[in-house]
């Protein structure tokens, strides 16, 4: 799945339009809207996995939304930070002005991922866009991303005129559909994987926490099947394996199965692996971001994080059609008095009174 925006710009004398186009599937138009999420995520629910979900970012909560028919998991990523190059600017250099003034922060980072580098820096698309100008970069120490770093160096990118927009630590987010959540787990407590035979754990504990805990979940075990594919994914054999499952009489929602799983996780921590159970997913939907733009500031035309009198200029120059005059989409927003898509000579008093601190 792709979203894609589109910016249109219409020049009207002594007065500009500009308006945004984005392209999503039906189910998130009647969600989502046309713009970036929100940071209030309406009808989500800001889960703790206490480390159950494995892979990048275990130990990151997870938000889990159900979207009429569509179900999707939000995972913010507390060690990353993006921000889009202007689109104004020559992609390639002004990406690599933007590594240098990151490396006066964290001197180690490389250019593109590697598992086993200390910081990243590299290209990213979003599920809400299709731009070629939207950069990430990811520290692996989380301890090294404070916000004390994340604004020196938005500052430094705005101050350059590198970026039109910037997301700090915890608003890029990995975005995943899910096509249903496991409830199935391993049984053994041992298992030899030459002979096929193991010893089946004892869940009679885990029973009494489910009647205590969670009043009409049960375990119940299966006969299952274990396939064995060789090096050319060809089947070579199936072998009987036990598992186990969670189960529950009546009706449940989602997210109330994954809450007992958190649970059991918790209670049971010697028995990690059969209650690592993580949602399993359809497809991998790329990245999005969450929360509004940093650079959103009232009257800073020029995204500079501060307000003079180059501002006032710069939008005076733009609403006269000066085709030198760059105004980014965010730019526009900032100089109009409303916030919205439409300036007008009546913006440039309003930066001016603000600059001679009349308002």
């Amino acid at each position: 799945m792709k979203h894609t925006q589109k910016i249109f710009a219409a020049l009207a004398a002594g007065t500009v339009m500009l308006g945004s186009l984005s392209v999503l599937p039906a189910a998130a138009l009647d969600y989502l809207g046309t713009g970036h999420f929100s940071g209030d995520l309406p009808e989500s629910e800001l889960i703790e996995l206490k480390g159950m979900r494995r892979g990048l970012n275990t130990n990151a909560p997870l938000i889990y939304r159900l979207m009429k028919d569509w179900d999707m998991l939000i995972t913010p990523h507390s060690n990353k930070l993006c921000f889009t190059i202007r689109t104004d600017l020559n992609k390639p250099t002004a990406a690599a002005q933007a590594l240098a003034i990151i490396r006066n922060y964290f001197p180690d980072t490389v250019e593109g991922l590697a598992d086993d580098a200390p910081a990243c820096f590299y290209k990213q698309n979003y599920i809400n866009r299709d731009f070629s100008d939207c950069y990430e970069l990811f520290v692996s120490d989380e301890a090294r991303c404070t916000a004390e770093t994340a604004e020196g160096i938005k500052r430094d990118l705005a101050k350059a005129g590198l970026i039109s927009e910037f997301f700090t630590w915890g608003k890029p987010a990995h975005y995943e559909d899910i096509e249903y959540l496991s409830y199935t787990f391993d049984a053994y407590a041992e298992y030899d994987d030459s002979t096929h035979t193991g010893t089946l754990r004892d869940l009679t504990p885990v029973q009494a926490f489910l009647d205590q805990q969670h009043p009409g979940w049960r375990i119940e075990t299966f006969d299952s099947t274990t396939c064995y594919f060789n090096e050319n994914n060809e089947f070579i054999d199936g072998i009987p394996y036990v598992r186990t499952m969670l189960v529950h009489d009546g009706t449940y929602t989602d997210t109330e199965l994954l809450t007992v799983q958190i649970d059991l996780y918790d209670a049971f921590p010697d028995a990690s692996d059969i209650w690592g159970s993580y949602p399993q997913f359809g497809w991998d939907a790329g990245e999005l971001v969450i929360g509004e733009n940093a650079l959103a500031k009232p009257c800073d035309v020029n995204l500079d994080c501060s307000v003079d009198v180059a501002d006032a200029v710069l939008l005076a120059r733009y609403i006269n059609s000066d085709s030198e005059a760059a105004v980014c989409e965010q730019g526009i927003r900032n100089a109009s008095a409303d916030g919205s898509t439409q300036v007008t000579t009546d913006d440039i008093t309003r930066i001016l009174m603000k600059i001679a601190k009349k308002i």
